[in-house]
């Protein structure tokens, strides 16, 4: 075992082989060296007054250990000092920036929002927010937050877009989107729930004139009249078409008339019927099956 003479910021390994770093130096006479464990040393590491031997002792130096760690997302930089025989590595985050009127940012609670100012107690005032109920509001304060991605903001422009409304960068407002006139055809939804397919303006624009429409009871009508609605989305648009089908009918864009599903003929639905005679009698099919049996149908159907 080397003699040490012990420093102040060095780290050394007492006899139990425990780490210990002198943190101070008082000057004493014979134990002027203070621990980080509360203890006192003297300058050869002996915690002791005699030559007899304590398991307190500090021996030797403790060793230089090498460590391998991933830098972490957002580190700005990296800061290393040293102390005694001790690297210390220290990550600097990256700060991030202060938002500026306009940016879309997300908090906590889910709430998607465009950035006005910063107001008391850390919140911000926005100009649009959309919650994660759906929830859409204008011009107050909510909880801060940081950034949105764009997935993120998605739902935001979605909120504004079906309110009619959209977010100018150029005027920081949030403005109503000119309404277009609605085209002979296009599936619209008004404040009653019903959904329809539009055929033309009634009288001064009180009333719509529709092709067929699905109110919010789930009643079916066609060429009548309601009153006017928005542009329907795909979404909001389905049930309406569900209904037709369900009816037997369907929507034909071309002609611009709801007109009868044809239904196989009975003359067809026999000689479907004779085929599958020689294949399905007591047997259960899978998809894939089935798919085949089809296909050899409407081939036996054209050798025909």
């Amino acid at each position: 075992m080397s003699k040490i003479k012990l420093e102040v910021g060095k780290t050394y390994i007492n006899r139990e082989g425990e780490e210990v770093k002198i943190t101070s130096c008082d000057g004493g006479y014979s134990h002027p060296y203070r621990g980080s464990d509360g203890q006192w040393y003297a300058e050869n590491g002996k915690w002791g007054y005699d030559s007899q031997e304590f398991p307190a002792d500090l021996i030797e130096e403790a060793p230089e250990t090498r460590h391998t760690f991933t830098i972490p997302d957002g580190t700005k930089g990296i800061n290393v000092s040293k102390e005694g025989n001790r690297i210390v590595v220290e990550m600097v985050p990256e700060k991030e920036p202060k938002p500026e009127p306009g940016d879309v940012m997300v908090n906590e609670n889910g709430s998607v929002y465009i950035f006005k100012e910063v107001v008391g107690y850390g919140n911000h005032n926005y100009y649009a927010r959309v919650g994660k109920s759906g929830r859409l509001s204008f011009e107050w304060t909510c909880n801060s937050g940081r950034p949105a991605t764009p997935e993120e903001v998605q739902p935001l422009w979605d909120a504004l877009k079906k309110a009619g409304k959209r977010w100018n960068a150029e005027t920081m407002q949030v403005e109503d989107v000119p309404e277009e006139e609605p085209k002979p055809g296009d599936v619209l939804v008004n404040e009653q729930g019903s959904v329809y397919i539009f055929q033309s303006v009634r009288g001064n624009g009180e009333f719509h004139n529709h092709y067929a429409w699905l109110g919010e009871n789930g009643m079916l009508s066609m060429l009548r009249l309601c009153y006017p609605g928005r542009p329907a989305t795909p979404e909001e648009a389905q049930p309406l078409f569900d209904a037709l089908k369900k009816a037997g009918k369907r929507w034909n864009p071309e002609t611009m008339q709801v007109e009868d599903v044809p239904e196989v003929d009975a003359a067809e639905r026999c000689r479907i019927m004779d085929y599958l005679q020689g294949y399905a009698n007591n047997v259960t099919w899978n998809h894939e099956q089935l798919c085949w049996l089809i296909e050899q149908y409407l081939r036996h159907k054209e050798a025909k």
